[in-house]
């Protein structure tokens, strides 16, 4: 989550490296924005490119040097499974690394930056990804922090030694700072927490806790670490206090796109789930309601609950409110197009799995279910629903080999 560095910490990193400041260029921004549509990029030998997994694989492995093909990259993962937050996280980290100067402005909360229409696009990512798995693990941090911190220290060592600064220096600096016990609790906090070391990002995060004026942002993490830590109790305690200070913080702060009540409403609710309550979790779902009635993902869990209570009428009727708030999201439209087959509306789950279509047409699910439903109901499409989705599937889809005897066995001699 993008706060500032104190300006103090960086201006020393600077006096440090003025002695030794050299002229060189800084890497050049490469013009990406989040609605492009790249194409796909270029697999390794053998790859399946009918999987997000290797697409995925491939943007980590570019995320640091080359992050507009890694963007490129992410975007595909996402398009083949729009269902996994992974993706959209690494397409934010990636889309926000590719233009360093935006990064340190955005970092550093500049209004006009944060509010900017592509910073709002990019945003949107990472609330999506959110909302698809509130305690996704933000393993990219580390890359996208030190980057804006070692194009902030070298704009101040530019700005100190009137050349262009120096890049390799400044890199080495920020990991030397880093290292040292005496940086911010926060920095430390963020970076263990990157790296997956759980337990000392929580005692680093309650040390950054005491200092921070408006703490709701601080809270959050510490609370979805305690979550990833198998702390349930401290999770819910942490994210109620974060809705409750978030409600009391001043107004005229930068407030980001995917910092919502609505959205901690849904992680309490999702902590409930997990400890068993279903009560205390369908309320907590109503509570994000009442935060933005167009809160799709709480209708989604509002709709699996009922489901799981044996109420399908009701399922049924949280999964269409779902869909309706969210007619772009393919995955939003398969979920609906499942309950309405589960509930044998088939006719209604037909058309719902058209729209997941529609709005993913690279995205195999929908296919194999609207095959299957098309199959119930002897559909003279069902044959090429079929193939549609062996095209579309992944050489490991456990499912593939079944679809694919099923279209032998339907499909006339000779076609």
């Amino acid at each position: 989550m993008p706060r500032s560095t104190p300006a103090r910490l960086l201006a020393r990193l600077s006096l440090l490296a003025l002695a030794l400041c050299a002229s060189a260029a800084p890497a050049a921004a490469q013009r990406v924005r989040a609605h492009d549509v790249p194409a796909r990029p270029v697999l390794f030998a053998s790859a399946d490119t009918n999987s997000a997994a290797a697409y995925y694989i491939l943007g980590t492995q570019l995320l640091e040097q080359e992050p507009a093909r890694a963007a490129a990259a992410f975007y595909w993962a996402h398009r083949l499974n729009p269902r996994w937050a992974d993706a959209l996280y690494g397409r934010r980290v990636a889309l926000l690394m590719t233009d360093p100067a935006r990064l340190v402005r955005y970092m550093d909360g500049v209004r006009s930056t944060v509010r900017s229409a592509e910073i709002a696009a990019i945003d949107s990512l990472q609330l999506r990804a959110l909302t698809i798995d509130p305690f996704l693990v933000q393993k990219f941090d580390r890359q996208l922090l030190t980057r804006y911190l070692t194009h902030s220290l070298n704009d101040e060592m530019a700005r100190a030694g009137g050349s262009a600064g120096n890049m390799a220096l400044a890199a080495h600096l920020v990991q030397t700072w880093l290292g040292d016990s005496r940086t911010d609790p926060f920095m430390r906090a963020w970076f263990a927490y990157s790296e997956g070391r759980y337990p000392q990002a929580l005692g680093e995060y309650e040390r950054a806790l005491r200092r921070a004026r408006n703490k709701s942002r601080l809270r959050t993490d510490v609370a979805r670490l305690h979550y990833l830590s198998g702390n349930y109790d401290q999770a819910l305690e942490h994210f109620t206090l974060a809705i409750t200070e978030m409600r009391a913080e001043d107004d005229r702060d930068i407030v980001y796109l995917y910092q919502s009540k609505a959205l901690l409403e849904q992680s309490v609710g999702a902590v409930h789930e997990k400890a068993g309550r279903a009560d205390a979790a369908r309320e907590a779902y109503g509570r994000a309601l009442t935060e933005d009635l167009a809160y799709y993902p709480a209708h989604q869990r509002l709709g699996w609950l009922s489901l799981m209570a044996g109420d399908t009428a009701a399922a049924v009727s949280e999964l269409a409110l779902a869909a309706e708030a969210a007619a772009d999201d393919g995955a939003v439209q398969y979920e609906h197009g499942l309950i309405l087959a589960l509930a044998r509306q088939f006719d209604e789950a037909k058309a719902a799995l058209r729209r997941a279509i529609a709005v993913e047409p690279h995205f195999a699910a929908p296919y194999l279910l609207l095959a299957k439903v098309q199959d119930v109901t002897s559909d003279p499409e069902t044959p090429a629903t079929y193939r549609q989705y062996v095209a579309r599937a992944m050489r490991d889809d456990p499912e593939l080999a079944a679809a694919q005897a099923r279209l032998a066995e339907i499909t006339p001699p000779g076609q």
